[in-house]
């Protein structure tokens, strides 16, 4: 998957660049911004974190992870929601959800598996998450059904929220280990408090961004809240 996502990114931008100098004209699903948007989280950013994921739970449990076959037909999966994003044009909304949709769903469940065996309750929670990313993901194309250019945006922007969450917990526990790894010395302990304000922050902004609720709220406590969440996430990831 680690492969995929960045030889796919590689592609995706040169695609990207030909078509807005007018050198290619691409048959994307929707329209080609919807192609950008989407394929930037849900192709690119996907295919990382499930890797990751995938490939984090063998040391977390002890236990095989996907392989062979299995891995095999993920991998599959995940490459046909890109082609059929890619040249998807004349294919039915219906088909194209169906596809890409199915992926991170059956990667949860391969990541519970192993996490419920070994009852490894604290990393379970990555697969609630999961299944978040695929709620925001089915809302672009609910979008496109019905031609609310308002929910695709409120399944990206939410997306990116969720993603940004994810790249905090992991970052907050391994940056800190590199840290002491390459740097020979003691590994920093957490500090709870500080770990739960943090990705607390982010959780409220996803709720508030996710239930339209920020809206009603003004532009100067929502920068507050950014400012906060920034500062309590920079100190968990790099313990200042």
């Amino acid at each position: 998957m680690f492969l995929f996502g960045a030889i796919f990114s590689t592609i995706a931008m040169l695609l990207w660049g030909l078509a807005l100098m007018g050198h290619i004209q691409l048959r994307t699903f929707a329209n080609i911004l919807f192609w950008h948007s989407h394929e930037m989280l849900f192709g690119f950013v996907s295919a990382i974190f499930v890797g990751f994921l995938l490939t984090a739970v063998q040391n977390w449990t002890g236990l095989r992870a996907p392989y062979n076959k299995t891995l095999l037909f993920i991998s599959l999966l995940w490459l046909s929601g890109r082609l059929v994003l890619l040249f998807g044009q004349d294919l039915s909304v219906y088909i194209v959800a169906a596809i890409d949709l199915s992926f991170l769903p059956i990667c949860a469940v391969l990541l519970a598996r192993p996490l419920i065996k070994s009852n490894q309750q604290r990393n379970l929670f990555f697969v609630p998450v999961l299944f978040l990313i695929t709620l925001c993901n089915a809302l672009m194309y609910i979008g496109v059904e019905t031609g609310r250019y308002d929910i695709q945006q409120l399944g990206s922007q939410n997306a990116v929220w969720l993603v940004t969450l994810l790249i905090a917990i992991v970052g907050g526990r391994v940056i800190p280990m590199f840290t002491a790894n390459g740097t020979q010395t003691a590994k920093v302990a957490s500090i709870i408090w500080l770990d739960r304000i943090s990705l607390g922050s982010l959780w409220l902004i996803f709720i508030l961004h996710f239930s339209t609720l920020a809206k009603f709220i003004p532009n100067s406590g929502l920068s507050g809240l950014f400012a906060f969440s920034n500062n309590t996430l920079k100190s968990k990831c790099f313990k200042f």
